[in-house]
């Protein structure tokens, strides 16, 4: 599956990232494309919806998973450190329709209060899902930010502020496969 994954990414000529989860509950590959804006990725969509062929790729490699989706999300923060990135951690929160405002604030005053490099924060537009991602260059990034979490004061109260504008949430790592 990664590796068709990955031949359409190369065929597609978009520029895009692939990662696999390792060490989450669920085994997902994920792709993230960036745009600029809305507008730039209707001719994307026509593109494979009127071609046959690109439409039979597509739906080929998703008969290679057992369920696919596909999300726009708004890039509130990007993330530092992508282009050396070899990891990825994934944190997913859910929220209830009233909450994304506080959740976001939440997530922008843990941000901007992090040691090391900063974690991106995407908001689905389809849905109510706020995503924050720490690329790192090495598993012991990712270890060094949770004992952070786990040691210090200030850290543990940005983190609580966060959850308390969470329905539930969800955290995963997963190795850069492009």
């Amino acid at each position: 599956m990664v590796d068709a994954v990955l031949e359409a990414r190369k065929n597609s000529q978009l520029q895009s990232g692939v990662s696999m989860s390792i060490f989450s509950p669920i085994p997902r590959v994920i792709t993230s494309t960036p745009f600029d804006d809305m507008a730039s990725i209707e001719p994307i969509v026509e593109g494979v919806m009127s071609s046959p062929e690109r439409q039979a790729a597509f739906e080929a490699t998703n008969a290679l998973c057992r369920s696919t989706r596909i999300t726009l999300s708004r890039i509130i923060a990007p993330p530092e450190g992508l282009e050396n990135a070899k990891w990825l951690q994934r944190y997913v929160f859910h929220h209830d329709t009233h909450s994304r405002r506080q959740l976001v604030a939440a997530l922008q005053e843990f941000r901007e209060h992090s040691e090391g490099k900063k974690m991106s924060i995407t908001a689905s537009l389809a849905g109510p899902v706020v995503i924050s991602t720490l690329a790192a260059e090495s598993l012991s990034e990712i270890e060094d930010a949770g004992d952070r979490l786990q040691n210090d004061p200030g850290t543990q109260a940005r983190a609580a502020a966060i959850l308390t504008a969470t329905t539930d949430w969800s955290s995963g790592i997963a190795k850069v496969m492009t």
